[in-house]
C-alpha cells in the first residue's frame, strides 16, 4: 500500500523545502448547519507518464507531478502540472508540457530549455502543440516528442524543433515512444511500429499483434513490453506473450523498470517481479466517478465505479482496489451498478452489462451468459436466507444457491405506450420477505407469485421509479424522476422541490437507524425527519452534488457514492444500536496480543451486558476465515485464542487479518498480523 509519510534522500530535501509537501489525504470539513462531520475521499487522477532512476520514480498525473521513493512507497507532489517525462543517461528528468515547454530537473535545480507557446496550437507542420503524448531520448542530443498528430524532434544543442515521421507520411498516430539500448525506436498507437534507423516495420492484429490501442511501451531484458486497454503483452524475437494477470484495462498506461521490477501505473501503481503482480493502492477510490456503494457484514465499505469493472474497498484505515474485468465473448465490464453481500460476506456485484459477479475460492466468477439474461443489471439484493435477487430488463431473477428462477415481467406495462419494456431499476426486500420493485412504469409489490401494481393514478408522484426503501414501521419510500413518494399502505404523501428537495430526480434512498430518510439526488443530499426537509450540497461538505448511491454503516454513519468521489457523513448524534436493546454493547477494549504474532494470538473484548456475541476472523478480501465465538456471554471481559488456522484446521498464510466483534447492531473491528 502507498503510505503517506516522507522518507527521501538529502538530494531531494531541497525539492520538499522549495515546493512544500502535498499528500493524498482524507479531507475533513465541518458544517454547523449539518450538525455533523463530513469526510470526503478524492481519487487520485490517472497516471499519464512514469520514469524511474535508482529508487526514485517520477509520476505525471492529471493533477500534477509526483515523486515516489519505492523503498517505502512514500511520495510528494512536486508540481501542479505534469507532462510527458523522459530521463537522460545522467539521471536528469526532462518534462515536456503543452505548448512545447521543456524543463529539466537534475536533483538540485530546475532549468527551462524552451518557453511554452500555448497560443501556437497548430504550427506550420500541422501538429498540435497542446496535446503532448510522450517523450523519449533517441540519442544524447535528440529528444523525440509525441504529439496528437506528429513526432517532433528537439535538438538539445541548437534548441530547435523539427518534424519527424508521423501521421501524414507513415500513417502513424502514436501514444507512446520507446527507445531500446541499441537505439531502435518503437511507437505505439492503434498499432505498433518499429524503426531500426533505416526502415519501419508495422505490426497489426492481422500480423499477430494481440491487442490494438497501445498505451505504453517499455524495453526490459531484451523484451518489448506493451500495455493496452485489454491487458499487457511482451514481444521477443517476433513472438508475442500475453500476461493475463495484468488484465486491468487502463491501469497499465505507463511502465518503468526499477531494480529488476517492472512498474506499471494508471489508476494505481503495480509491480511485476516476473511471477506475480503486486498492487499499491492509494488513499481514496481507484476512480473518481463512483456508481454504487455497499457495506459488508464486517463493516468494510465497497465502492463500484463507472469504468472497466473497478471497485475499491475501505476498511476504515486503508484502501484496496481491484477489478472484475473479463473480456469474454467480446464483452467488457463497465459500470458496477449495485453491490450486495451474503451473511458470510461473499460479495455480489452486478454491472450495467449482463453480468452478475461473485467470488468462489477467492476468484471472481460470473453469471449472465445464459439465455434470458439481458442488458441492464440494475440491482442485486440478498434476502435473509442468502437468496440472491437480480433486477434485469424485463426479468426478475432469483438464485437459491443451486439454480436460477426467472420471472418475466415484460408484458406488465404494455398498457402504457410510453413503456416498451419493464426495466426494473431497484429491489427492496420487505420485512415480510416480499419484494418491492421500482420500474420504468411504476412500482410492483411481488410475493413470488402475484403482484400489486402502483402508478401515478394511485398516488405515486411519477411512474419512473429509481429507488425504494422500506422503513421500520412498514411504510415504503419511492424515489422517482419527479420527487419522492411515501406510502403507508393506505395513504400517499409526495415531496418535490416545491416542498424543499434540492432536486426532483431521486437516485437513491437509505433510512438511518433513527428513522431519518436520506435521499440522493442529481443535485445534493436531502434528509426527511420530524423536523422537515434538509438539503446538503458541496457547500456543506459533500464532495460532489451528483449522488449515485447511499449506504448506512452499522455505526450509523452515511457513505455516499458520487460522480466526484466518496463522501462520509457522521451525524452529530449517531445511534449505533436499536433503542431499548438489551444486547451487550462492546466497549473500547477490543485488542489482541501479541501483534504481530506467530503462531497464535489472544483476542480480548469486553461487554457491558449479557447477550449473544459473535467474534470472527476475515481476510482482506472479506472472506470469513474462522468463527471463534458464537455464544451467549455475560457482562465482563472475555478472551479467546486464535491459532492461525481456518475452519478446516489449515494453517493460514502470513498477512493481515481482520477480527470482528458483533453484538446486536454494534460492530467493532481491528487488525492483526500473522508473521512466519
Amino acid at each position: 500500500m502507498l503510505k503517506n509519510h516522507i522518507v527521501f534522500s538529502e538530494l531531494y530535501k531541497s525539492v520538499i523545502t522549495n515546493i512544500g509537501i502535498v499528500l493524498f489525504v482524507t479531507f475533513l470539513s465541518t458544517n454547523a448547519y449539518a450538525k455533523g462531520t463530513w469526510e470526503y475521499f478524492a481519487t487520485n487522477s490517472t497516471v499519464k507518464d512514469i520514469v524511474a532512476h535508482n529508487n526514485l520514480v517520477w509520476v505525471s498525473r492529471e493533477d500534477g507531478l509526483y515523486l515516489i521513493d519505492i523503498t517505502d512507497m512514500s511520495y510528494i507532489k512536486v508540481d501542479d502540472d505534469g507532462g510527458a517525462l523522459a530521463m537522460d543517461e545522467e539521471g536528469t528528468l526532462w518534462i515536456v508540457r503543452k505548448g512545447i515547454e521543456i524543463l529539466t530537473f537534475d536533483g538540485n535545480r530546475w532549468q527551462r530549455h524552451r518557453e511554452s507557446d500555448e497560443k501556437k496550437m497548430y504550427p506550420e507542420f500541422g501538429g498540435s502543440w497542446l496535446y503532448i503524448q510522450d517523450a523519449a531520448f533517441v540519442d544524447d542530443t535528440h529528444l523525440w516528442i509525441d504529439t496528437l498528430q506528429d513526432i517532433l524532434i528537439f535538438n538539445m544543442e541548437t534548441k530547435k524543433i523539427t518534424i519527424g515521421p508521423g501521421y501524414d507520411d507513415l500513417g502513424i498516430s502514436s501514444n507512446t515512444i520507446c527507445v531500446t539500448e541499441n537505439g531502435d525506436i518503437w511507437l505505439g498507437g492503434y498499432d505498433l511500429w518499429y524503426f531500426n534507423g533505416e526502415t519501419w516495420t508495422h505490426y497489426t492484429t492481422e500480423t499477430g499483434l494481440p491487442f490494438n490501442n497501445i498505451n505504453d511501451i517499455v524495453c526490459k531484458d531484451n523484451k518489448i513490453w506493451v500495455g493496452t486497454p485489454n491487458g499487457s503483452f511482451c514481444l521477443e524475437n517476433d513472438s508475442f506473450t500475453i500476461y493475463d494477470d495484468s488484465l486491468y484495462f487502463d491501469t497499465y498506461n505507463e511502465f518503468a523498470s526499477v531494480n529488476g521490477y517492472s512498474w506499471f501505473a494508471g489508476y494505481e501503481i503495480g509491480r511485476y517481479d516476473g511471477e506475480e503482480f503486486t498492487y499499491f493502492a492509494s488513499n481514496g477510490p481507484v476512480q473518481k466517478s463512483l456508481w454504487s456503494v455497499g457495506i459488508s457484514p464486517q463493516g468494510h465499505i465497497w465502492f463500484g465505479t463507472e469504468l472497466n469493472g473497478y471497485y475499491s474497498i475501505y476498511d476504515g484505515n486503508t484502501w484496496d482496489h481491484d477489478t472484475i474485468l473479463d473480456v469474454i465473448d467480446g464483452q467488457m465490464v463497465d459500470i458496477i451498478s449495485s453491490i450486495g453481500f451474503s451473511s458470510d460476506s461473499i460479495p455480489w456485484l452486478c454491472t450495467i452489462q449482463n453480468r452478475l459477479y461473485t467470488q468462489k475460492d477467492n476468484k471472481w466468477v460470473y453469471y449472465g451468459a445464459e439465455k434470458g439474461w439481458e442488458y441492464n443489471l440494475n440491482d442485486v439484493a440478498i434476502d435473509k436466507s442468502d437468496g440472491v435477487w437480480v433486477a434485469n430488463v424485463n426479468y426478475l431473477k432469483y438464485w437459491n444457491g443451486i439454480e436460477w428462477k426467472t420471472w418475466d415481467f415484460k408484458e406488465v406495462f404494455n398498457d402504457n405506450p410510453t413503456h416498451f419494456y419493464c426495466n426494473i431499476m431497484d429491489i427492496d426486500i420487505a420485512q415480510d420477505g416480499t419484494l418491492w420493485l421500482g420500474c420504468n412504469g411504476g412500482v410492483l409489490h411481488f410475493d413470488g407469485e402475484t403482484y400489486d401494481r402502483y402508478i401515478p393514478e394511485d398516488g405515486l408522484v411519477s411512474d419512473y421509479v429509481n429507488a425504494i426503501c422500506e422503513a421500520a414501521d412498514g411504510s415504503v419510500w419511492f424515489g422517482t424522476e419527479n420527487g419522492v413518494s411515501h406510502f403507508t399502505g393506505t395513504e400517499w404523501m409526495n415531496y418535490t422541490v416545491t416542498d424543499g428537495l434540492s432536486h426532483n430526480l431521486i437516485t437513491s434512498i437509505a433510512i438511518g437507524h433513527d428513522g431519518t430518510v436520506w435521499l440522493g439526488t442529481d443535485y445534493g443530499l436531502n434528509s426527511i425527519d420530524d423536523s422537515g426537509i434538509k438539503s446538503f450540497t458541496t457547500e456543506d461538505g459533500l464532495i460532489n452534488n451528483d449522488i449515485r448511491d447511499i449506504a448506512i454503516h452499522p455505526d450509523g454513519t452515511l457513505w455516499i457514492a458520487t460522480a466526484g468521489g466518496a463522501s462520509h457523513y457522521i451525524p452529530e448524534n449517531v445511534i449505533t444500536s436499536t433503542p431499548n436493546s438489551n444486547l451487550p454493547k462492546p466497549v473500547s477494549i477490543l485488542t489482541n496480543y501479541p501483534n504481530p504474532f506467530n503462531p497464535s494470538t489472544t483476542i480480548e473484548f469486553s461487554t457491558t451486558g449479557a447477550g449473544f456475541v459473535s467474534l470472527s476472523v476475515y481476510n482482506l478480501s472479506g472472506q470469513k476465515i474462522r468463527e471463534l465465538v458464537a455464544d451467549l456471554k455475560p457482562a465482563g471481559t472475555h478472551s479467546v485464542i486464535w491459532n492461525g488456522r481456518d475452519e478446516s484446521g489449515n494453517q493460514v498464510s502470513s498477512g493481515i487479518y481482520i477480527y470482528q466483534l458483533r453484538a446486536g447492531d454494534v460492530v467493532r473491528s481491528n487488525k492483526m498480523m500473522l508473521m512466519k
